[in-house]
Formats: C-alpha cells, structure tokens, sequence
C-alpha cells in the first residue's frame, strides 16, 4: 500500500475520527486506526466496538492495501509535519514509512485482520434529517446525559422520530433537558424510539458542526444499531434496548407563572455565582 495525501486533510480526518478511539483498552487492536487505500482515496476508521465512524479522503494512491496504525501517535506525527504532501508506504511486517520533505518517520502497524468490522449501511432505508437543526438540539440536551451512572439509559439521549416531528431527551436523573422541533420527516416503519449513547452522540455532533447550512444527514437502523451519514464519513452506534425514564411524567403540563429572560445575562448571572457553588451540596444555585 502506497498513498500521497495533502497534510491539512490528513490533520482534518484525525481530528475527526479519533474521538472515537478508547484512551483506555484491553484490546491493543481498539487504539489503532484503520487506514485502507482504494482507487482514488483512502478511508480512515477507528472503532471501539460499540461505536464505530469511518470516512473517505482524497489522495493519490499508488498501490492499494490497509494497515492499521497507532491513533495517538499518529495524530501527533501528521500535526508536526513541515511539508504540504505527505507519503505513507507499507513495508514488511505492516512496518510503515511516513515522509514529509526531509522529515522520515517508520511506525510499527498491524494487519487489517484483528480490527472490528464495520457496519454495511443502505442510504435507500435511511431518514433524512436537516444536521444544523439536530446540531442544535444535541447542543441542548447532552450535557443532561450521566456519565457515571450504571443505568445505561441515563448514559444516552432518547431520540424519538415521528411523523413531522424530532424529539431528544436526556436526563441523569437530577436534571431533565428536552427539545421537540417540527421537522420535514416521515418514517416509512413508524415511529423511531431509540437510546443513543452519550459519547456517540456528542461524536455526532461534532460531525454535525462541519456540514453546510442547509445541508441534510441520513439516519437509519439496522438490527441493534443506529447510523448516521454524514458527509463523507458514516457513524454507528450499537443501540441498547432499554426503558428510558418516563420524562412526561415529571414535565408539568400547565403553569400559572411565565417569565422571560434574556439569554445571555441569564447565562452570564449564571456563571458568576455558580464559581461559589461547591460540589459537596449538588452545586445548587438559588
């Protein structure tokens, strides 16, 4: 496998993909991306079982294969590289040779064989969604989504897809975030009632923050997982079947009491005494 890429595209699609990469694995396999040349560009993974993204970058290949390589080390070697073309070549023994002007590297890889699969998606069963309306409404109920609950529905975002309608919701079972939008959809099976993982979720979003206003994603599922096409690049997720909280039930249905605030002093009042808020007491603010 030989293959010529630009380095701001190379640096672009790390950043992208790396997210995804554990910090922290049993499986030395999990923290190496997957690099695979075809006719007319490279596509590059990263998987950590659960969830999985892969996306297409131009180069110029001059002769196909895979191999997969370190993530991290990776990441760093392409941002420090002094040229605009940088060549990758697989020797012997998945041994790989990185140059950039007169700059050489050679990193020890591994065969394709051990990596995880990826999903094979149909775009024909998929949903379209407009990304910078969901952009918004991930941006608004993620941070309610646990990190450390052991109840994996309070690790997730229900998203409910029905007919002229998106809904997310999250909660951790203290706090409840949840936004409803009327969108132009309409699932062809019914409604669409799943829980996303968080950290999935939050890689969506961040795929969501490069696409052009107006520009629309696709989503669909396939046995026990959820995809995402974005662009040039496709997110999965393994979904978990589970109850999430009953969140309507704790939503009151009417009030006697409206108030309007605006935005930004609320949020700047907010941050100012939350800096006295401790920890010890919830971090409540009166």
């Amino acid at each position: 496998m030989e293959f010529v890429i630009q380095k701001s595209d190379l640096v672009r699609e790390l950043q992208t993909v790396t997210g995804v990469v554990e910090k922290r694995t049993t499986l030395p396999i999990l923290a190496n991306l997957l690099l695979e040349a075809q006719t007319g560009g490279i596509e590059v993974g990263a998987s950590d079982l659960e969830i999985s993204i892969r996306g297409k970058v131009s180069a110029k290949v001059k002769g196909t294969g895979s191999v997969t390589l370190p993530a991290n080390k990776l990441h760093e070697i392409a941002r420090l590289l002094p040229g605009a073309e940088v060549t990758f070549k697989v020797l012997e023994r998945s041994q790989v040779a990185i140059s950039c002007e007169r700059t050489r590297y050679r990193i020890s890889g591994q065969p394709r064989d051990e990596f995880p699969s990826f999903l094979e998606v149909d775009r024909g069963e998929s949903i379209q969604v407009p990304g910078e309306m969901l952009r918004r409404m991930i941006a608004r109920v993620a941070f309610a989504a646990s990190m450390e609950s052991m109840d994996p529905s309070l690790r997730g975002a229900l998203l409910l897809v029905q007919k002229g309608q998106i809904t997310l919701v999250a909660t951790d079972g203290y706090r409840l975030s949840y936004v409803s939008q009327k969108a132009p959809v309409a699932p062809a099976g019914g409604d669409v009632r799943l829980v996303i993982p968080r950290k999935a979720l939050l890689e969506l979003q961040k795929l969501l923050g490069e696409v052009a206003d107006g520009e629309t994603l696709a989503f669909g599922t396939k046995g026990n997982h959820v995809f995402f096409l974005v662009g040039a690049h496709v997110l999965t997720s393994t979904v978990p079947v589970l109850n999430f909280p009953k969140y309507d039930q704790v939503m009151p249905k009417a009030y006697q009491t409206s108030i309007v605030l605006p935005t930004e002093g609320l949020m700047e009042a907010v941050k100012r005494v939350a800096l006295l808020a401790s920890d010890r007491f919830g971090r409540v603010v009166k």
